[in-house]
C-alpha cells in the first residue's frame, strides 16, 4: 500500500530546483527526531489529501521512500568532494546538510518530490559514514600494480 502512494505521488509531481537552506532552517531539523524527518518527506511525497493520512502512514512512507532510495541517494551524495570534505569530522552541520543538498539537487532526477534539504538532514542525521562506507573504502585510482 505504502509503495503505491509513494509511487503514484513521485509520478505525479514535477521537479523544481532547491534552494539553499538557510541556517535557520537546518537547526530546525537539528532538533526534529528522525521520525519526524519521515513524516516530512512523506507529507512531501503524499501530499495533502482529502482525508488526512495518520502520521505513523507518512512516517512509513518516508522510511520506504528512503530504503527505496538509499543506493542511489549513496551513488550521488558520496561521489561529491564537497560532502567528503565536510563529513570529515562526523558531526551534523549546517555545511555539512547544505553540501549533501547541493549533491542531491544535481541528482534532482531522485528526490521526485523528496524535499533534498530533509534528505540531506536525514541523511546526516543517521550517518553520513554510513551511507558512503562502502563507496570511500574503495580506492580512487587503483594502481596497475595492485592488480
Amino acid at each position: 500500500m505504502i509503495a503505491q502512494l509513494v509511487g503514484r505521488a513521485q509520478s505525479s509531481r514535477g521537479v523544481t530546483a532547491m534552494k539553499t537552506p538557510t541556517h535557520e532552517e537546518i537547526e530546525s531539523f537539528r532538533t526534529c527526531s528522525e521520525d519526524d524527518l519521515y513524516h516530512k518527506i512523506g507529507e512531501a511525497l503524499l501530499g495533502r489529501q482529502a482525508m488526512p493520512l495518520p502520521a505513523k502512514r507518512l512516517i512509513e512512507a518516508g522510511k520506504y521512500w528512503i530504503g527505496k532510495n538509499w543506493t542511489s541517494l549513496a551513488a550521488v551524495v558520496c561521489a561529491d568532494a564537497k560532502v567528503k570534505r565536510f563529513s570529515s569530522q562526523d558531526v551534523y552541520s549546517h555545511e555539512l546538510v547544505v553540501a549533501v543538498t547541493g549533491a542531491i539537487d544535481l541528482g534532482i532526477h531522485l528526490v521526485g518530490g523528496a524535499p533534498a534539504v530533509t534528505v540531506a538532514a536525514l541523511i546526516v542525521r543517521l550517518g553520513i559514514h554510513s551511507l558512503c562506507k562502502e563507496c570511500w573504502a574503495k580506492p580512487a585510482n587503483p594502481s596497475k600494480e595492485d592488480s
